[in-house]
């Protein structure tokens, strides 16, 4: 079970995860990082849930246009950047979610940082 917890304070935020994911095929746990730090916004981002999916959510991160200022931005350019990649490797799932079911998320994210001069911390379910 992954854990990414975060504390919004005056001045700055606190992230912290565990350390590890599951290999399900071999069944042995590995050591990763679950929180990436993305110089362009100055933001951490942490991930629980599928791994591969999570890499894919950080490099879609890293990816987008310096224009994405505020937290609604960057929802909507995730959003509508991995819904495809989503549908492609979950399509059962994307269909349910997509006829508004209620689904176990495939990856959550915490995002913190600062916007103008205030910290912030956002979570996104994917999907969501």
């Amino acid at each position: 079970m992954t854990l990414v917890i975060g504390f919004l304070c005056e001045d700055g935020i606190v992230m912290a995860a565990d350390s590890a994911a599951t290999d399900i095929v071999q069944d042995v746990k590995v050591p990763v990082q679950k929180i990436f730090y993305i110089p362009k916004f100055k933001m951490l981002v942490g991930g629980s849930g599928d791994w591969g999916f999570i890499q894919e959510l950080k490099a879609a991160i890293e990816g987008i246009p310096r224009a994405a200022q505020t937290i609604p931005e960057l929802r909507e350019y995730l959003r509508s950047n991995l819904r495809p990649k989503l549908s492609q490797a979950y399509p059962e799932l994307a269909k349910a979610a997509s006829q508004g079911h209620q689904v176990r998320p495939v990856a959550s994210l915490l995002l913190g940082g600062f916007l103008k001069d205030k910290p912030y911390l956002a979570r996104h379910d994917f999907p969501g």
